[in-house]
Parts: C-alpha cells; structure tokens; sequence
C-alpha cells in the first residue's frame, strides 16, 4: 500500500517538474536577432583621391637672331658701316633702337621711327611703322610705342620689303636698313642682349656731329653741312653774318669809336 503511493507522488511530482519547467521556457523573451552586417556586407573603403598636382607652364627656351645693320645715308657718312647685331626673340624695337645706336657710339637724345619700303633705291617712299603714324610730326610721336612691338615680327626674311631704321635729325636724318641673316648663334644665359658682334663689324663709326666735335661744338663750319648749304658755300663762316654790325666787341654800332666801359652809364 505504501509503495503504491510512492509511485503515484514520484510520477506527480515529475509532471508538476515538467509543467514548471515548460511555463518557464514560454514565459522567457525571445532573442533578438543580431543586427550586425555580416563581415562580407561591410561598407568599402574607397580608396583616397589623387590630388592633381599642377606645375607652372615652362616658359619657350629663347633662341637668337643675327641682324645684318647697314648705315645707308647720313650727313657725315663717308665710309661703309656696317655691324652685327644679336637678338633674342623676346627684344622688341625699343632694344633695337638702343643696340644700333650703341653699336656706332651715338647718343641717342634725337627722335627716330621705323619703316618698310618696296623700293631700295627710292627710301623716301616709306611706310612708317605704326601704321597710324605718317613721319611728319616727330615731335608728337611717342616713340613708346616701340615697346610693345616685337623685332621678330618685323625682321624676318619672309617679308618682300626693305625694313629700316631712322634716327632723325633737325634737317638731317641717318639711315639704316636691318636685314636677318643666316648665321644661327647659341642663346647664352650669361650675355646680355642685344649685343654687337665687334668681331663682324665693317668700317668705322661714323661721326654724330662732324669731324669729332660733339653736341656742344661751336664751329658752324663742320657741325652743320646744311647751314652752309643754305649760303652755297663750303667755305662758310658764321662770323661772317656779324661784318658791318659787329666789327669788334669794342665797337658795337660799328662807328669807328672805341668802346669804353664809363660810357654805359651814359645809357
């Protein structure tokens, strides 16, 4: 009798263990599932951009060009004169003003001009570089102008027409015609240009004012050659104009009577 219950409390017992266990299972939160990407999903890493890397524009190697200068006319030029000029392709006509000038030891403090012409033998016809100036006005003319324009654009061997230079004198003007050569120099960093290849040059500089007499020369007969081509005389003396009215300093109306200082209080 006693086995018998102890059977039926042991099997009532394990149902009730059961039960228990079974209410606790429904009654725990269900897990949420993980929101993790899985390793594969993973965002990917773009790789960094390339900074573009801008490097300033070389500037062209300068190349040099050999001018052939050729003293055509002038009040004193009595030999042939003729110097090489170097120049490189950044020189404008303002340079080339300055190099012909220095090339035959002139000052420069007259107006001059450039210009073109078809005909050689016949350099009055001119056509004046810039077009907008006809070379009758110097003394308006902004020689300026010269240093916005390029020598290569005017100089070049392709052009059919004479190109020249012009340093203009009061009545006189020297002439000079510019002519590229073959001769291709090397561009050399450490001279400066544009330069006078002494070594080419032809005969001697001619003279600015006249047998040797520089700006400040007093002597009429040698300084100017159209003064006295004016009288029609190569044997012209300025002191000539003053006979008759001044003799001498000490007679200045030309009387006869010698000067004496106490007469200016008389005046």
């Amino acid at each position: 009798m006693k086995k018998t219950e102890s059977k039926e409390s042991k099997t009532t017992t394990k149902k009730t263990t059961t039960k228990k266990v079974e209410s606790a299972k429904k009654a725990a939160p269900a897990k949420k599932a993980s929101t993790k990407k899985p390793a594969a999903a993973a965002k990917k890493v773009e790789p960094a951009k390339k900074i573009a890397i801008t490097t300033k524009a070389k500037a062209p190697e300068l190349t040099v060009t050999r001018l052939r200068v050729t003293c055509m006319e002038g009040p004193w030029l009595d030999d042939k004169c003729v110097r090489y000029i170097d120049v490189t392709t950044n020189a404008n006509l303002y340079d080339l003003h300055i190099a012909i000038l220095d090339s035959i030891c002139f000052d420069d403090e007259m107006k001059f001009s450039f210009f073109f012409t078809e005909e050689l033998d016949d350099l009055c016809d001119r056509e004046y570089i810039p077009e907008d100036f006809d070379g009758s006005d110097y003394d308006e003319f902004d020689t300026d102008v010269y240093e916005d324009m390029l020598i290569s654009k005017y100089a070049r061997k392709d052009i059919p027409f004479g190109f020249f230079y012009v340093y203009k004198l009061d009545v006189d003007e020297w002439i000079f015609q510019i002519e590229v050569t073959d001769d291709k120099p090397e561009y050399d960093e450490k001279t400066f240009y544009p330069i006078t290849i002494d070594s080419l040059s032809e005969g001697p500089n001619p003279e600015q004012y006249g047998s040797g007499f520089d700006d400040y020369s007093e002597d009429p007969e040698h300084f100017s050659p159209q003064s006295r081509a004016m009288y029609g005389n190569d044997e012209y003396n300025a002191d000539d104009e003053y006979d008759g009215f001044f003799d001498d300093e000490r007679d200045p109306w030309g009387n006869g009577d010698e000067y004496d200082g106490d007469d200016d209080n008389e005046w």
